[in-house]
């Protein structure tokens, strides 16, 4: 690569981190580079709904998992690396690609419409 080359290569990829632009084609993730929109820090693996802080998922009151995390999909058994659960399942990687919701904070599955948390939080005014 000539020092041209690289000098242009460089001046892009800090552009692209500068601007926080979507990087889906890089890391194979649809979450912006910018502070606190990176992505939940914790998941919730049955409802697909993500927080930043840890506690308790709003829809089914499952602990979150901290995202990043290996767990057994049938036992739910958790792991910080990849392998086999004791039980001869795969381990799962915790991670949501989402979106955070404006009205409630949550992070929501980019393959849900609308906002669970929030349609069930008006639900429960109504009722």
């Amino acid at each position: 690569m000539t020092r041209r080359r690289f000098v242009h290569a460089t001046l892009a990829a800090l552009a692209i981190v500068a601007l926080g632009i979507s990087t889906p084609l890089l890391f194979g993730v649809s979450s912006t580079l910018a502070g606190s929109d990176a992505g939940p820090k914790y998941v919730c693996t049955h409802c697909k709904i993500g927080a930043d802080a840890a506690g308790k998922c709003p829809l089914c009151q499952a602990e979150m998992m901290k995202a990043g995390t290996y767990m057994c999909p049938k036992c739910d058994t958790t792991s910080d690396k990849p392998g086999k659960c004791p039980c001869g399942q795969d381990y799962v990687k915790t991670e949501l690609t989402a979106h955070k919701c404006n009205g409630c904070g949550y992070w929501i599955s980019n393959e849900v419409k609308g906002c669970p948390v929030c349609k069930a939080r008006q639900e429960n005014k109504t009722s």
